[in-house]
């Protein structure tokens, strides 16, 4: 899995030195990243209820953010505003996220200042070019917005670019492995740093071993499937079907999101009355009305150290430890919902995509690359501090002014300072995506209205005029008040 990278290891003149404390000082002026401190702000908001404060912030933190973080703002903001209920306002945010993606896109890669920033640094200084699963959410929620907007048109192109995005998953995976090969292989050079030698160590194993027990443990969707966008595109081909070749991409979608949720009687439904229309039953859909229910927030992103061996023949380095992140799940969410149809009937919401799942498989198959990249970030960082420590060392033998012992001191805590202040993981992810999208699916009632029973009690809610109709509900934990909306998706 990991190439054997290798970096030489050679003192720094004392002029050398000194630069690079120069560099230390500016990176400490500039600060670490407040992005989890800022987006715990929006959370904290979302959890108590205060939608507005949370999306004032969320606004202001999109509009002032740099090239770095500015489409993961973007994605914070258009999420937060759907959950506000504020349509257009998600629509401008998501817009501004595609028009963002499409310029890194057309970069096509990092920069080598950016890398070697980065590598000076930590991989959080790297602009944030969205995981598979951002951009295919990104495309699922422009979708669900401009239904909302009964912009039908519109939301045909989201749901085919978000089953494109999904496709393009795979093919960018085997790519960007292949170039991750080739970049290991490149940095391949003399040993005096030996990285599979740090791999084998058993303090890395230990460590790697008790912080992704638990994401380790969790099983992903095959080939970067989002089962929800991919039902949900199911769904609305079904419902809005003009002919045989809708009919059949909506069987293939509801086939393939009912394959990943088996037991989900909604996604069985649509899939037995896909099949029926595929065989030639007329393209009659009768009242239907859906529920889609968000719970919950998506993983997030925790630091760890491991302490570990680099193999260095020197005692003038003084601090060697690594970040890396691990995953958290957050466990405060309402497990589901129930729906009061009338006539003492009732249905509850079923799980369709796990978030959980999503976010995990995504990250599982990144680590090595992080892994490695953190790994020959701290050798470079730990050649620094062994040319800081080198330069002092210097000063100390030839000083002939009485200051050689003063930069001998500032030379060590230099080093200490800069490997402390940039040894730091990459913490950055969507926070406000759901841990799960669940579903539920029955006949509209001839009253047209409905109870919700679920996080914040019970909710009676009627149903719009439509013959298809869906309800969406937002929780974002076990005891907030959901925000609840409507659409029709075929008048």
């Amino acid at each position: 899995m990991f190439q054997h990278i290798s970096m030489p290891l050679r003192a720094m003149p004392a002029r050398a030195g000194f630069a690079v404390f120069a560099t230390l000082l500016l990176l400490l002026a500039q600060g670490c990243s407040s992005y989890e401190k800022d987006v715990g702000g929006i959370i904290a908001g979302l959890r108590g209820g205060d939608v507005d404060s949370a999306l004032r912030k969320a606004r202001g933190q999109a509009r002032d953010a740099g090239e770095t973080d500015r489409l993961l703002w973007q994605l914070e903001w258009g999420a937060t505003a759907r959950a506000g209920n504020s349509n257009d306002e998600s629509i401008r945010a998501f817009d501004g996220a595609l028009e963002t993606l499409a310029g890194l896109d057309q970069k096509a890669g990092i920069s080598v200042s950016d890398e070697t920033l980065a590598t000076l640094d930590n991989l959080s200084s790297l602009p944030y070019l969205g995981t598979h699963y951002d951009r295919i959410m990104l495309s699922t929620y422009q979708a669900l917005n401009h239904l909302r907007a009964g912009e039908y048109d519109k939301a045909r192109v989201d749901l085919n670019l978000a089953q494109q995005r999904q496709l393009d998953a795979v093919d960018a995976n085997a790519a960007k492995i292949e170039k991750s090969r080739e970049k290991a292989a490149a940095k391949s050079g003399k040993q005096s740093f030996d990285i599979s030698r740090t791999l084998d160590s058993p303090q890395f194993k230990d460590g790697m071993k008790r912080n992704h027990a638990e994401s380790d443990a969790l099983s992903g969707y095959a080939d970067y499937v989002n089962p929800f966008s991919t039902w949900l595109h199911g769904i609305f081909f079904l419902t809005n079907a003009t002919g045989g070749s809708d009919v059949e991409r909506a069987h293939k979608s509801l086939q393939r999101a009912a394959g990943m949720a088996p037991d989900n009687n909604a996604a069985r439904a649509d899939l037995e009355l896909a099949r029926r229309l595929r065989e030639g039953a007329p393209l009659d859909i009768p009242p239907t009305t859906y529920v889609i229910f968000e719970t919950g927030l998506a993983p997030v992103r925790r630091e760890f150290r491991v302490d570990v061996p680099l193999f260095i023949a020197t005692s003038k380095v003084p601090y060697v430890g690594v970040a890396f992140p691990r995953i958290e799940y957050v466990k405060d969410f309402a497990p589901a919902l129930t729906v009061e149809t009338g006539d003492g009937k009732s249905v509850t919401t079923q799980t369709i995509a796990s978030m959980d799942r999503i976010v995990t498989a995504d990250f599982n198959e990144a680590r090595a690359e992080i892994v490695t990249r953190s790994l020959v970030s701290t050798l470079t960082k730990a050649a620094i501090s062994y040319g800081i420590n080198t330069a002092g060392d210097a000063a100390m033998r030839n000083d002939t002014s009485g200051y050689g012992t003063l930069v001998w001191f500032g030379t060590r805590i230099a080093s200490i300072l800069y490997s402390h202040a940039t040894t730091k993981a990459d913490l950055r992810t969507w926070h406000t995506l759901p841990k799960e999208f669940q579903i539920a699916r029955f006949p509209t009632p001839p009253t047209r209205r409905v109870k919700l029973t679920g996080p914040g009690g019970r909710h009676e809610t009627d149903i719009a005029p439509g013959r298809v109709n869906v309800i969406h509900v937002r929780s974002f934990s076990r005891n907030s008040r959901p925000v609840i909306s409507q659409f029709v998706l075929r008048p």
